[in-house]
């Protein structure tokens, strides 16, 4: 009733129909495979492995992603996190969902580099697919999950309070149908973990490859050595492809291989 005097106009004028399934791939086949090399605006270090994956929000129960991020970005010993702060290479490694849309997602690894790591790109790639490829042959316990299930009950119930008008405009987001949760799980969606699929999980671990990759290394080191300008920033970039070279070199074995393994059990 509140609303009832402001005229929203024809919404077909300013949302005109468009039909998302003619996009179902965030890339497509000659987009992947590429080397993004970067000039930030300003002075850091990053390099950003993105992975794209199929529609997710549907399969929110699953958290099959989020088990993945677990264990790919965590810090304890044994982790890609601590492989390359014993070698001096970054100082932070996050892993996870991106982009999630109502017809595909995008998975991420960002790491931030230090001077010395900026000359160790390879092997720091090479360490991540290792890592992925133990967790292959792991196959996907079932108790990493549940302990998934358990910190985020905890951080659920325990959750701290956020400015009104944030926690309106997520409530509004998760009761789209685009959002893919359930009526009962508008308030807890992000954080529900009902349903272990070990086959889900490994569909996914599948698409964490280097024939799906796109690579991104932003640095100054690139200043005046690119060729190519993005047309809406100005941003100074340059882009390759990943020879099949290199992609053998990220699958081979890494000399700290023997150093990787899942986080301990709590």
């Amino acid at each position: 009733d509140k609303f009832s005097l402001i005229d929203a106009g024809d919404p077909d004028e300013y949302f005109p129909e468009f039909d998302f399934s003619k996009i179902p791939h965030a890339y497509g086949k000659e987009q992947l495979r590429k080397f993004y090399q970067v000039v930030p605006k300003k002075d850091y270090r990053t390099l950003k492995l993105v992975f794209p994956l199929p529609r997710q929000i549907d399969l929110y129960k699953k958290k099959s992603d989020r088990y993945l991020s677990h264990l790919i970005g965590h810090e304890s010993t044994g982790s890609i996190c601590q492989a390359l702060l014993a070698n001096g290479w970054s100082t932070e490694l996050e892993a996870g969902e991106m982009y999630a849309t109502s017809e595909f997602s995008i998975f991420g690894v960002d790491i931030n580099l230090s001077p010395e790591g900026e000359k160790h790109i390879d092997e720091i790639i090479n360490i991540i697919f290792t890592y992925i490829n133990m967790i292959k042959k792991e196959q996907y316990p079932e108790w990493i999950f549940e302990e998934c299930k358990k910190i985020n009950n905890i951080n659920f119930r325990f959750k701290e309070s956020s400015k009104p008008i944030k926690h309106v405009s997520t409530v509004s987001e998760h009761m789209s149908p685009s959002s893919g949760f359930a009526a009962e799980h508008v308030l807890s969606g992000d954080y529900v973990h009902e349903e272990f699929d070990r086959e889900h999980i490994g569909s996914l671990v599948e698409l964490l490859s280097p024939e799906n990759l796109i690579v991104f290394h932003s640095s100054k080191i690139y200043s005046g050595k690119t060729d190519l300008t993005d047309q809406w920033y100005g941003t100074q970039y340059s882009v390759s492809d990943i020879s099949q070279e290199q992609i053998d070199l990220w699958k081979s074995s890494c000399p700290v291989a023997s150093s990787l393994h899942l986080p301990d059990k709590i």
